[in-house]
């Protein structure tokens, strides 16, 4: 699967601004040369992991210039680095963002970040997907320590997408 699909909050499908889990949450099926069994593992990946974990398990290098890791169950996954999900169907491929949601699955949390929209304001929402996985109950500014660290981190990756 490529995406999910929204069907809560007056929202249906996909096309649209938004990055909740309904949307950006999908399976990914792995099979591996002689593979006899089924292994599940539920650990938050993005699709820019696929070309290392397929190097990986051709037993070619992975250039140091690509982004991504390995899959868990194809090497030591590193569970502890963020995670992010991004739309900007309006930016131009080699221009500076203008109208985009940013998301970033950090541990249990996950911020979510709109920006230059027309139809909604620019925010944040922060939320915690183990004790709120249907992303109802904002976080956003009642953790301030929280909240600081899932926005600079965001703001980081925001600024190594943003160059030049």
């Amino acid at each position: 699967s490529d995406h999910g699909e929204l069907f809560e909050r007056g929202m249906y499908g996909h096309a649209n601004e938004y990055l909740y889990e309904s949307i950006i949450k999908v399976p990914l099926l792995v099979s591996t040369p002689g593979q006899i069994g089924r292994i599940d593992f539920h650990a938050p990946t993005s699709s820019i992991d696929i070309l290392p974990t397929i190097l990986s398990i051709l037993g070619k290098e992975i250039p140091r210039s690509l982004e991504g890791n390995i899959l868990p169950g194809f090497s030591d996954f590193n569970s502890s680095q963020p995670v992010f999900s991004f739309d900007s169907k309006s930016t131009p491929a080699k221009g500076k963002l203008s109208a985009f949601t940013i998301a970033m699955i950090w541990g249990i949390y996950k911020i979510i970040f709109y920006k230059g929209y027309e139809s909604i304001e620019d925010t944040y929402e922060l939320y915690d997907l183990k004790n709120d996985p249907e992303e109802r109950n904002n976080l956003y500014g009642i953790n301030p320590l929280l909240t600081k660290t899932m926005v600079n981190e965001l703001n980081r990756k925001i600024n190594q997408i943003n160059i030049d």
